[in-house]
C-alpha cells in the first residue's frame, strides 16, 4: 500500500521527481545490502526475533513518511529498509517447517499465492484508508497491518520450533566470515548451479517489469484504468499459479524438470516482448510472464534451501533476497537506457539469450 500513494505525498510536499528516484534508489542499496545480514540475524537469533526487527522498522518508516513535509524527511524515512525482509524470514519459517521435496515447494508456492492475492487487495485498502485519512491513509493502514502482524508473530509463532539445535549453534559459533560462509554455502551441491539458472531467467524478467508500465504509456497510451486491470490480471494469474498450478505440477515433473519448465515459460515471455505490437497481447504475455516467474523462483528456492543445512537456510535466502533486490534497484535505470535508446524489443532479445543460457545449463 505504501508504494501507491508514496509519489503522490511526493509531490504533495514538493519533492522533485530526483530527489524521489534517489529516495527510492536509497531503499534499494540498504535492502541489497541489509538482505544478507538480516539472513545472519535470523540464523543467530532467530525467526521470531528477527520478524520483531522487521515488523518495528517497517511501522517506524510508515511514521516518518506521516509527518514527511521535505526531501530531508523523506530520505530520513527510508532508512529503516535495511531490516525490512519479510519474505526472508518467513521462506526460513517455511524450510524450517517443511521436509525436501514436494512439500516445501508447495509451501512456497502458497506464499507466493499471499503475494498475488497482496496485488489485488493493495490497492483496494489503501483506496479506502485514503478516503478516510487523506493521502497518508496507506502510511496508517500498514502501520495497522504491521501492528496486527506483530501480534500474531507473538501469538502463533512457536519460537522452540524456529530455535536451532545445539550442534547447530556450535557451528555458528564457530564459523568463519560471512565471505568464507557464503562461499562454503554456493559450494554445496545444486546450489551455485540452481542459483545460475534461476538469475538467468529472472534478472531479464525484473528488468522488463520495472519499466513495461513505461512501455506501455508510451507505445499504447494506457491509462491508469488498464493498468490497474492489467495489475489485477498479473495478481490473479499469480495467485492460481502458486495455489493450484506449482503444486499440481509438481506432483507429475521432478523439481529439475520442473525448473526448466520455468526456463521455457520465460522463453516464451521474452519472444513475445520482442515482437510486442498490441496491447492485447497481454492475454498471452501475463500467463507466461506470471507461469515464467513463479515457477522458477518457488522451485529455485526450494531446491536452494534442501541443498543447505537447515541452520544455513537463512544465509542463502537473505542472498537470494540481495541479488533480487539488486535487480528491482537498477532495473529503472538499465531498463529506462535500453527502452529510450533502443525499444523494448531488445530487452526481449536479450532475455532470450539469458534464458537460453538457463535451459542449456539444465543438460550440461
Amino acid at each position: 500500500m505504501p508504494n501507491i500513494s508514496l509519489p503522490y505525498l511526493t509531490k504533495a510536499n514538493g519533492v522533485s521527481d530526483a530527489a524521489y528516484g534517489y529516495a527510492l534508489s536509497l531503499s534499494g542499496i540498504l535492502q541489497v545490502i541489509g538482505a544478507p545480514i538480516f539472513g545472519s540475524l535470523i540464523k543467530s537469533h532467530g525467526v521470531k526475533k528477527t520478524l520483531y526487527l522487521c515488523f518495528t522498522s517497517n511501522l517506524i518508516m510508515m511514521m516518518l513518511l506521516c509527518f514527511s513535509q521535505d526531501n530531508y524527511s523523506l530520505f530520513l524515512s527510508r532508512l529503516p529498509a535495511f531490516f525490512i525482509h519479510p519474505p526472508t524470514a518467513y521462506q526460513t519459517l517455511l524450510s524450517r517447517l517443511t521436509s525436501p521435496g514436494p512439500e516445501r515447494t508447495k509451501a512456497f508456492g502458497r506464499f507466493g499465492f499471499t503475494i498475488g492475492f497482496g496485488l489485488i487487495v493493495a490497492p483496494v485498502f489503501a483506496q479506502i484508508f485514503n478516503s478516510i485519512f487523506g493521502l497518508i491513509g496507506s502510511f496508517i493502514g500498514t502501520s495497522v497491518i504491521c501492528i496486527l502482524a506483530f501480534l500474531l508473530t507473538m501469538v502463533y509463532i512457536e519460537e522452540p520450533v524456529l530455535e536451532e539445535s545445539t550442534k547447530e549453534k556450535e557451528t555458528s559459533k564457530t564459523s568463519t566470515s560471512p565471505s568464507n560462509a557464503y562461499m562454503t554455502l554456493l559450494s554445496r551441491p545444486n546450489v551455485l548451479r540452481t542459483l545460475i539458472r534461476k538469475t538467468l531467467v529472472g534478472v531479464p524478467i525484473l528488468v522488463s517489469i520495472t519499466i513495461i508500465q513505461l512501455h506501455m504509456i508510451n507505445k499504447f497510451k494506457m491509462d491508469q484504468s488498464l493498468y490497474a486491470i492489467y495489475q489485477f490480471a498479473n495478481g490473479t494469474s499469480l495467485m492460481l499459479i502458486n495455489a493450484f498450478g506449482v503444486a499440481m505440477l509438481r506432483k507429475r515433473l521432478s523439481e529439475p524438470k520442473l525448473l526448466l519448465l520455468g526456463g521455457v515459460f520465460g522463453l516464451l515471455t521474452m519472444f513475445q516482448f520482442c515482437y510486442w505490437e498490441s496491447l492485447w497481447q497481454l492475454i498471452f504475455i501475463v500467463p507466461f510472464l506470471t507461469s515464467g516467474i513463479s515457477i522458477t523462483n518457488v522451485v529455485a528456492d526450494s531446491i536452494i534451501t534442501s541443498s543447505v543445512r537447515d541452520e544455513e537456510q537463512s544465509l542463502i535466502l537473505g542472498l537470494l533476497r540481495s541479488i533480487e533486490t539488486s535487480c528491482r534497484t537498477i532495473g529503472p535505470a538499465v531498463g529506462g537506457y535500453i527502452l529510450q535508446h533502443y525499444g523494448f524489443g531488445l530487452l526481449g532479445f536479450i532475455g532470450a539469450i539469458s534464458t537460453i543460457g538457463s535451459i542449456l545449463v539444465h543438460f550440461i
